[in-house]
């Protein structure tokens, strides 16, 4: 496996990875405040059909947004009233919300879009534009990988005048020192992953 299929599975990772860590936090949360909450699946997913529904009818990611977070809270309301107000069973009303949401949101994304229950695809103003941090480079996984001490252990090895990894310096050939190998590049990489 080279180099660039492990930043893309890096890359990857992070971006698919983060939702489901951030539900998690939410579950720590609301099971420290008491409540067993088993029904977040159902929020998420009741979020994401809402956010991308209306961010696809009105042109809007801010209304979508707005969209989500009023799905999700609906939701939690439900819950809420269902295992609070009314002392219901906390398992059963989580479970009872994942029913619901798998259902009512291919039911309403058929209804509104007749695309097999999806909503269409986003684009132009309907979506977020990438985050650019200044200073950083475009590719945003090269960068987030870089950063990431656990993917650099070979930083020590990086040329001393135009701060560059082994082997990737965009300077003529030889030019500061730092050219090496495919081979000896490959090396470092297989190294730092044992």
């Amino acid at each position: 496996m080279d180099y660039e299929t492990l930043m893309q599975i890096f890359a990857s990772t992070l971006r698919l990875g983060t939702p489901l860590l951030l539900a998690g936090l939410a579950g720590l949360y609301s099971e420290r405040a008491g409540i067993f909450d088993i029904g977040l699946e159902g929020k998420m997913l009741m979020a994401a059909m809402s956010a991308g529904a209306v961010a696809a009818l009105t042109g809007s990611a801010w209304l979508g947004l707005a969209a989500g977070i009023g799905g999700s809270l609906l939701f939690a309301l439900a819950h809420g009233l269902a295992s609070i107000t009314f002392r219901g069973n906390q398992l059963i009303s989580g479970v009872a919300l994942n029913f619901v949401a798998s259902g009512i949101t291919v039911l309403v994304a058929q209804s509104l879009f007749r695309q097999g229950g999806r909503t269409p695809a986003l684009s132009g103003a309907a979506r977020f534009n990438p985050i650019t941090l200044r200073g950083t480079s475009r590719c945003w996984v090269r960068s987030t990988a870089m950063s990431c001490p656990a993917t650099r252990p070979w930083s020590i090895s990086r040329c001393w005048r135009c701060r560059s990894l082994p082997g990737s310096c965009t300077r003529p050939a030889m030019a500061c020192g730092c050219a090496r190998s495919a081979k000896t590049r490959r090396r470092l990489i297989r190294s730092a992953f044992r």
